[in-house]
């Protein structure tokens, strides 16, 4: 894994060295039981990453998208919805 950045400035970076905005809305989903991204790594992000909705879809293993594809696909349309990135 990569190293954790240092500082909240330091996690706005992308990878190419630019600042990312505050105002870019980012989503998060985590799944119960993966262990990619567990509850440390959530609340990290939670506190370090401007913007960041989190949305747990429920539980799923290695393969979150066969096990959760409703619930990716519902989470990822409301949060586009809720920013106007697509229409209903």
């Amino acid at each position: 894994m990569a190293s954790r950045p240092t500082s909240r400035a330091d996690s706005r970076r992308t990878a190419n060295g630019s600042r990312a905005s505050e105002d870019v809305p980012k989503l998060l989903l985590t799944f119960e039981g993966a262990v990619s991204v567990g509850p440390e790594m959530i609340s990290w992000c939670a506190q370090r990453i401007a913007n960041l909705e989190i949305e747990n879809c429920g539980p799923a293993g290695h393969q979150a998208p066969h096990d959760q594809p409703e619930a990716i696909a519902a989470a990822i349309t409301a949060w586009a919805l809720r920013h106007q990135l697509i229409s209903s």
